[in-house]
């Protein structure tokens, strides 16, 4: 049981007006995400994905194959009839709690701070730890999925143990071309900052090109093939192996992935405990939110998954009848530093 003393938040020897933590986290990635059908990380309408329970179940009509075939005009015969049949894509709920955080009166009238800048301080640290955790399970589903199809599909993979294959412009042209005819669909790219800034950077700087120095020094498109990126230091986008680490760098079409608020962030009125030595306010929130991954099947035997569940390929079973159907794609590729 923690509960905030005058000690935690009052320093005699410094007095201080406040203290408060720097936020340091990226979250880039939630830039991708957006209501309209655009948007890479869609975000649905509230109880467009989830009725009831702990999965999202969305049932799809599948492609009949071999829906068109060639008419003998000679034949007496009756023709082969067809028919409908459907999948049922899965995705799954995850329930969150903020707190509870215990402040004491005691703290709040010895501290250089007031009740109101308290309160403000621990609200703001509740959203922005909402939204880091909702970009680590979006990334982590995003792994998991893509590495659940088959390799050749959606994972172009230059990385090796004992040679460095670093991340560059033609790296990412060739994984964007694992979507085929639907590669023009590819919105953004999620991509860990130190291959962006050490690799992706310094291979347009030395290309050449007039002008090109200019625009990738200042974060221009020639960096990406033109489209839109996130820096995020995630911990999936980067794993150790023998050798040299690898890295990832993840590309999505719009639709991609889709979130749903089905509980949002909801604070509870502080609660005073008058019973403890120090009268303490305990503050309290709770959100739920659900991801889908389209194409997939989330598996059922596991709810309210971890981060280290959500990203692991077996969790997911690789539903669609066309590998185009998966807008995710994944580059893995080697760091310079590493």
């Amino acid at each position: 049981m923690a509960r905030t003393l005058p000690s935690d938040l009052f320093v005699p020897e410094v007095a201080l007006e406040t203290f408060q933590v720097k936020f340091v986290t990226s979250l880039e990635a939630m830039s991708l995400m957006g209501m309209g059908a655009e948007s890479p990380i869609l975000l649905r309408g509230f109880g467009d994905l989830v009725g009831g329970g702990q999965f999202i179940q969305a049932p799809l009509i599948s492609r009949i194959a071999s829906l068109d075939t060639a008419r003998d005009v000679t034949s007496e015969s009756d023709a082969t009839t067809l028919k409908l049949g459907s999948r049922n894509d899965r995705g799954v709920l995850i329930n969150r709690k903020v707190g509870p955080v215990s402040l004491t009166k005691t703290a709040e009238q010895l501290a250089k701070v007031t009740p109101e800048t308290l309160s403000a301080n621990l609200g703001e640290q509740m959203a922005q730890s909402c939204l880091e955790t909702i970009q680590q399970y979006v990334i982590a589903a995003l792994f998991g999925s893509v590495s659940a199809v088959s390799a050749s599909a959606h994972t172009k993979s230059v990385w090796s143990a004992t040679v460095r294959t670093n991340l560059t412009t033609a790296l990412l042209a060739q994984t964007k071309a694992l979507l085929g005819d639907s590669a023009k669909r590819l919105a953004g790219w999620i991509m860990r900052s130190e291959p962006f800034n050490t690799d992706l950077t310094v291979f347009q700087l030395g290309q050449g090109v007039t002008g090109i120095a200019d625009r990738v020094s200042a974060g221009g498109p020639p960096h990406t093939l033109g489209l839109p990126f996130a820096l995020v230091d995630d911990a999936y986008l980067t794993a150790a192996d023998s050798g040299h680490d690898k890295y990832y760098t993840i590309g999505l079409c719009p639709g991609a992935i889709e979130v749903e608020f089905t509980r949002p962030l909801h604070m509870y009125t502080p609660m005073e405990n008058t019973k403890a030595e120090n009268v303490e306010t305990v503050f309290r929130a709770d959100y739920d939110f659900a991801i889908r991954t389209p194409g997939f099947a989330f598996s059922a035997s596991y709810a309210n998954p971890s981060l280290a569940t959500i990203a692991t390929s077996g969790r997911w079973t690789y539903n669609a009848a066309d590998h185009r159907e998966v807008g995710i794609v994944m580059a893995e590729h080697n760091y310079s530093g590493s």
